[in-house]
């Protein structure tokens, strides 16, 4: 499922960018701490946070719109955290 592979995406840039990921934090707690660490959209995160949720756990299939909210989440997210990322490894 794209939507469950963009969650997977997140957790493997925040790592890239340097905070490994607790495998036992649930979704909430993982965006909790994004959200702590970095300068990131809080509505992008809560909203792909529950996208993820959504598609992981409930029985209905997603739609095309869904995944494609995820897909551009997803690039919002990665944005920040570049701009983090740069802003922090400048003086």
């Amino acid at each position: 499922n794209a939507i469950v592979e963009c969650w997977l995406r997140l957790e493997t840039i925040v790592e890239d960018a340097g905070v490994g990921h607790d495998p036992a934090l649930t979704a909430a707690e993982f965006t909790a701490d994004v959200l702590g660490r970095f300068d990131v959209d809080p509505a992008a995160t809560s909203r792909l946070a529950a996208l993820y949720r959504e598609a992981r756990f409930s029985t209905h299939p997603m739609a095309e719109v869904h995944r494609q909210e995820a897909i551009a989440l997803l690039d919002a997210i990665h944005a920040g955290l570049r701009t983090t990322s740069r802003s922090v490894a400048t003086p």
